[in-house]
């Protein structure tokens, strides 16, 4: 578990810290090479020191398990130097009120790492000093404390992305405080649950400049979630009250769990179930560097990737182009979203991607059955949906199944049945005994359209007299 500093008694360490860096010798380092040689206990503050002394690039063989290395004196940065915990679980933790890294000069690259716990008067994890410049990416920074800027502080220019900022502690900038003159950029970056002690919100800009994308503000303890200006870049989610941008997210984007182990390298917070975060974020930002189509814990991000340092997607090499839930290898459409993968024809090309879903050889565009084969396209009643899928298909009022005269012409006013007293005394397709058999039938079944309400008086006498004009029922049988 790493130190909260949650409650106002642990001012007492943040003034104790104050007077660090007077106190404390605080090593310089230039940088490289490779901390351990292949056990968790080969990886310890002497080595790491052994390693930033070399100048260049620094890695760890500190075996399978996680690893926690204890940081009782600050390393000062003041050359490029690039440090990637990748392969393992390295966590690099302030131990007695040390800050872990004070960045003088160059550029500190931070990969793959869990910085927590670091005390300082300004910048409990890093500070950067002007002219220096932080790029940290796919890192966890927590429990850490400081008066100004809890876990980082900016003097020059930072970058952060695919990372986490979560239970910080601060008087002026509980994650974060930007200085005059320094840039600050957080990218697909997730910003949560910080305890502001002293009204400087989770992000302190202090006159500088603070650029934001993709990323999340959210649920700090004590007070705003920004203070000062924030260049709002576009697809931003802030809980509760809106600070740092325009409006804040109706809902908690979040789960409420907190900082939790989620794979990969470091822990994360993952995002709720139903959040707005999810296939919210620019596919711009997300698929260009630094972000690089990853979250910070080394996931995929499809082409509508979600806002923050975590996506909700499948692993790395099983791409889903279409975001849909269903990898590019087993995707009936995958570039396409159908989650469901319906495929009527069963031709293997999913139903929101075929452009004949039935397979008639008639285009969906154009098709008066889409789901349905009817190369002939037969439409008895011309309302625009073919025969073969409509359920009424002379369009009379009464579905085929009970509809004893599926063919009424257009207009007929028609029985309980479907038909029309036309279909029930057909001129000259029954062989009537005589023209008066003809006139009785017809008769007998305006009666009933006329106790059905079908037709009025005037009309049940109009058919009556029509048909008795009629030759219908003259003809001989044979």
């Amino acid at each position: 578990m790493y130190m909260s500093l949650r409650d106002a008694s642990r001012l007492v360490v943040l003034a104790t810290a104050l007077l660090l860096p007077w106190l404390r010798d605080i090593r310089p380092a230039a940088a490289a090479g490779t901390v351990g040689t292949g056990t968790a206990a080969s990886c310890d503050e002497d080595a790491l020191g052994a390693a930033l002394a070399g100048g260049g690039s620094v890695t760890f063989d500190c075996g399978p398990d996680p690893v926690l290395i204890p940081i009782t004196l600050g390393k000062v940065i003041t050359s490029a130097t690039a440090v990637d915990g990748a392969g393992g679980r390295i966590t690099l933790r302030g131990s007695g009120g040390a800050r872990l890294f004070d960045l003088s000069a160059g550029v500190l690259s931070l990969q793959n790492l869990t910085l927590a716990n670091g005390i300082a008067a300004e910048g409990g994890a890093v500070l950067i000093e002007g002219g220096a410049t932080l790029i940290a990416s796919k890192c966890t920074f927590t429990g850490n404390g400081a008066f100004f800027g809890g876990a980082l502080a900016n003097f020059g220019t930072a970058q952060v992305s695919n990372c986490t900022l979560a239970d910080n502690t601060g008087g002026l900038g509980a994650a974060i405080i930007n200085r005059p003159g320094a840039t600050l950029t957080l990218l697909n970056t997730t910003v949560a649950m910080n305890t502001d002690m002293g009204g400087g919100g989770a992000i302190y800009n202090n006159g500088g400049t603070v650029k934001v994308a993709n990323s999340i503000i959210a649920n700090t303890i004590g007070g705003a979630d920004c203070v000062g200006t924030v260049n709002d870049l576009g697809h931003n989610l802030e809980f509760p009250a809106a600070s740092c941008f325009a409006a804040a997210s109706p809902t908690d984007p979040l789960d409420p769990a907190g900082l939790a182990e989620n794979g990969g390298p470091t822990q994360t917070i993952a995002l709720a179930d139903g959040s707005p975060a999810i296939n919210a974020g620019d596919p711009a930002v997300c698929s260009a560097a630094p972000v690089n189509s990853v979250d910070q814990r080394g996931v995929c991000r499809p082409q509508q990737c979600d806002i923050g340092a975590f996506e909700v997607e499948e692993p790395c090499g099983e791409p889903d182009t279409d975001g849909d839930g269903v990898v590019d290898a087993q995707d009936n459409c995958p570039a396409v979203s159908n989650p469901d993968q319906v495929d009527t024809d069963i031709d293997g090309l999913g139903d929101a991607c075929d452009p004949d879903d039935d397979n008639d050889g008639v285009s969906d565009n154009t098709d008066n059955c889409p789901l349905a084969a009817n190369p002939d396209q037969a439409d008895f009643d011309g309302d625009g949906l073919g025969d073969f899928c409509d359920d009424d298909t002379d369009g009379d009022g009464v579905a085929n199944d009970p509809d004893k005269c599926p063919t009424t012409p257009d207009g007929a006013v028609v029985d309980a049945a479907g038909c029309s007293i036309d279909q029930l005394c057909p001129c000259n397709e029954v062989p009537w005994r005589n023209h008066g058999a003809y006139v009785s039938c017809v008769s007998h079944a305006a009666e009933r359209f006329l106790a059905a309400a079908l037709i009025t008086e005037e009309e049940k006498d109009a058919v009556v007299s029509a048909a008795a004009r009629s030759k219908c029922g003259t003809t001989k049988r044979r």
